[in-house]
């Protein structure tokens, strides 16, 4: 993506010149791929079948399939994905957790620059599982911990390398109550970490590719210290320019782990930190979007232009430290029981600059300013009571907004620089100055209490349990702004005459149950079933719209409206194992309640439309995806799916008909199809992928066509004595499609659609060195 001043810090220069010395004359070597497959094949069994085991650069044993499958663990409706799907679906830039599973059923992952390096400023980061999109910032855990859940920063996406993790999972359908996930209707997304243990090993890798891509990677480990220590360092650098328009996009990710083995105590630390600067990407309109010939390389604009200079690359930038701190502690009971305590911290420090458009007010640029944390403890027990397998736990999550917004203040640009004027009202986002001006005065807290039940009998395996959440909304007072100079966000707050509304966050509560079963019909085929109940976020977003802009009794009113979304879910399924392949079909209901839609208000003589909880609707489908190893040289794999997201009502107040309305951005075809040919340390790779047509609102006016898009990866391996050597090339789009990528709309449109174009044919080289 994009990058923000000042770009490479000193700290990130010593780095690359550091890692260049190490690993320079390797790194003129480039040649071949991303996915490795050691030679030879392990089948697996027909009650757990594997494709192939493979040996991949950099990363850990991996409690899952080398590739990607589903988790037969659980009841659920759940996949894994492993070292070698990382390599081949992972972004090339080194980051974002999104792009793991992207190959897998049902999800749709729309990045907008071809190594993933893309932060888009606020809720919508691209995903979207089922026809539901993950909203409200980075969705997901890392080690089940919620960092950053919710906020317009880059959150998680951008801190941790790839490298550093041992793989990924996610939850769709009926989500198990031991996920505790913030919100679970696009599902429910884990980055498991990469915890050192055994021998030390040393890997190093440098990269380069289409349009001034840099990367480079080194972890370090330790082996073994003392009775049981065990140490890793690890430090990326990555760059690159914007595939379409001026600006560049870099960033510098450092990460520190400790573990210890204390008698029965398993104890882990970790801190990471990420600094990321970037320019951003710029949107098309619809009309422009119908004519890539003309707009598919469309990006803001060099120099000023004095007719719309806010259109100037340097007043459209992002700047991000993101730091976080994470502790487990892991005590074995019995041989059967065991007790897990984590906790974490992290913060996010940074601003965006970019264009806004608004009634009345289309020459503005919007400094968002952004400094907040989150976090937050777990405990769990996992024990056995008689023949049946409990998990029981609580975990508590506390952060600080945005969102929504509490510090954002607009300018006039002009070609000389941006101007500030002192707002004039409080009422009105169309002055100068700043448009909201508010103190957190609750934080942000959800409590999570849960248990569940594992039981077999014969054939037949039962899970059981409940989750109990307790989310309690932000207090947020809005600042009299009127006056108030461009001062920062501390000075603002002191210069302002003081509150003028104070709301109190309501608490909500909720029970999500959930049952689910198998059952064995013989070795090779097994029946699957799992209902419960998902959480979605409230509407808190009416903040920035709406609520601070009232009195303090209608703002109060408004707050109190707050309620999450919950949908009803069943999942059916079949499973097909055997020695070298596995088959899992899957259809799937949800009733879908309380989503959040732009709506006129409930609140008699107050017409503003603002988002609220009022939307129901229902999605449908049938997903699949399959894998085989038809010998040992050749990989195959694919997944399928077929997803129907519609409103099942209108809206009062809101003139159009949407019954029966696919969402927007929701096609309803989407299948991958993939191939690895592994021999004598050659590896080829290729991986299509196809999506269906989309519609840009939920009155479909605007439709958008499908698309399929071929990567392909080549590899070779080369072995020594002292370690190995990976060569790879990663050509992504291969036949440079022209296509529409990410369309950002909310679901029930308000008119501010905004698109953004697919990266063109880009080629990237890799050479990796481990020891």
């Amino acid at each position: 993506m994009p990058t923000t001043v000042p770009c490479i810090k000193p700290t990130q220069n010593l780095l690359r010149s550091k890692l260049k010395n190490l690993i320079l004359l390797q790194a003129l070597a480039c040649a071949f791929p991303a996915a490795w497959a050691a030679e030879g094949a392990n089948p697996g069994t027909s009650q757990d079948a594997t494709l192939k085991t493979v040996d991949v650069q950099g990363n850990p044993v991996s409690p899952y399939s080398n590739w990607q499958e589903p988790d037969r663990s659980t009841t659920s409706t759940a996949y894994q994905v492993g070292p070698e799907g990382m390599e081949a679906f992972g972004s090339a830039g080194g980051a974002n957790s999104y792009s793991l599973v992207s190959g897998l059923p049902s999800v749709k992952v729309q990045l907008l620059d071809p190594y993933g390096m893309t932060n888009k400023i606020g809720g919508n980061k691209g995903l979207r599982v089922r026809g539901i999109a993950a909203w409200h910032g980075a969705n997901g855990t890392v080690d089940g911990l919620n960092l950053s859940g919710i906020g317009p920063g880059a959150g998680y996406l951008t801190m941790f390398d790839i490298e550093n993790f041992s793989g990924a999972s996610l939850a769709q359908g009926a989500v198990p109550p031991d996920k505790v996930n913030l919100f679970t209707v696009a599902g429910a997304l884990d980055s498991q970490l990469w915890w050192p243990s055994g021998d030390g090993e040393r890997t190093f890798s440098a990269s380069a590719g289409s349009f001034n891509f840099q990367r480079l990677f080194a972890r370090v480990s330790s082996g073994t210290i003392g009775d049981g220590t065990h140490l890793a360092l690890s430090a990326s650098d990555t760059s690159s320019d914007l595939w379409r328009g001026p600006g560049t996009s870099k960033r510098g990710n450092y990460e520190a782990v400790v573990t210890s083995q204390i008698g029965d105590w398993d104890l882990r630390f970790l801190t990471a930190k990420s600094d990321m600067d970037q320019h951003n990407y710029r949107s098309l309109t619809a009309a422009q979007a119908g004519d890539l010939n003309q707009f598919q390389k469309l990006g803001f604009d060099a120099t000023p232009n004095a007719a719309s200079p806010q259109n100037y690359y340097n007043y459209n930038r992002q700047s991000f430290i993101e730091t976080a701190y994470i502790g487990e502690a892991r005590y074995r009971l019995s041989a059967d029981s065991k007790v897990t305590f984590k906790a974490y911290y992290q913060n996010e420090d940074g601003w965006s600059l970019d264009a806004i458009s608004a009634p009345g007010n289309t020459n503005r640029v919007r400094r968002w300013i952004m400094d907040h944390d989150s976090y937050g403890v777990t405990a769990e027990v996992d024990t056995h009571l008689a023949e049946t397998a409990i998990k029981a736990g609580y975990a508590w999550t506390s952060m600080d907004p945005p969102g929504p917004p509490s510090a954002q203040k607009l300018y006039t640009p002009t070609t000389t620089g941006l101007t500030f004027a002192s707002a004039t009202s409080n009422t009105t986002t169309l002055n100068r100055g700043w448009v909201t001006l508010s103190k957190v005065t609750e934080r942000h807290q959800f409590q999570n209490l849960y248990a569940m039940g594992t039981q077999r009998y014969g054939d037949l395996q039962i899970q059981g349990g409940a989750r109990y959440v307790r989310e309690t909304m932000p207090g947020m007072a809005e600042y009299n702004k009127i006056g108030v100079g461009d001062l920062s966000y501390e000075a603002a707050l002191k210069a302002s005459s003081g509150a003028l509304i104070n709301v109190s966050g309501p608490t909500v509560n909720e029970w999500l149950p959930y049952f689910g079963l198998t059952y064995a019909l013989n070795p090779n085929t097994e029946l699957r079933a799992s209902i419960g109940r998902t959480y979605g976020a409230p509407s808190f977003d009416m903040w920035n719209s709406t609520a601070k802009t009232q009195t303090q009794a209608v703002a109060q009113a408004l707050w109190n409206t707050l309620k999450p979304e919950l949908d009803d879910v069943i999942d059916l399924g079949l499973r097909l194992t055997y020695a070298n392949s596995y088959v899992e079909p899957v259809i799937y209901y949800a009733k879908i309640q309380n989503k959040s839609v732009t709506a006129p208000s409930p609140i008699p003589g107050f017409g503003t439309a603002f988002a609220q909880n009022v939307g129901n609707g229902h999605t449908q489908g049938a997903q699949v995806s399959w894998g085989w190893t038809p010998a040992a040289a050749w990989t195959l794999f694919g997944t399928a799916a077929y997803n129907k997201a519609v409103f099942d009502q209108n809206i009062t107040g809101i003139t159009q008909s949407i019954i029966g309305q696919q969402f927007p951005d929701t096609p309803k075809i989407m299948a991958n199809l993939g191939a690895s040919w592994s021999q004598n340390g050659y590896t080829v790779t290729p991986v299509i992928q196809y999506m269906g047509e989309r519609y840009d609102n939920v009155t479909h006016d605007n439709r958008i066509a499908g698309y399929f898009t071929v990567n392909l990866d080549l590899g070779y391996r080369q072995k020594t004595t002292w370690g190995k050597t990976d060569y790879s090339l990663t050509v992504l789009n291969l036949l440079d499609r022209r296509y529409i990528n990410l369309i950002d709309a909310s679901d029930l449109n308000s008119g501010t659609t905004t698109f953004y174009p697919g990266a063109p044919r880009t080629l990237m080289a890799k050479v990796a060195v481990s020891f």
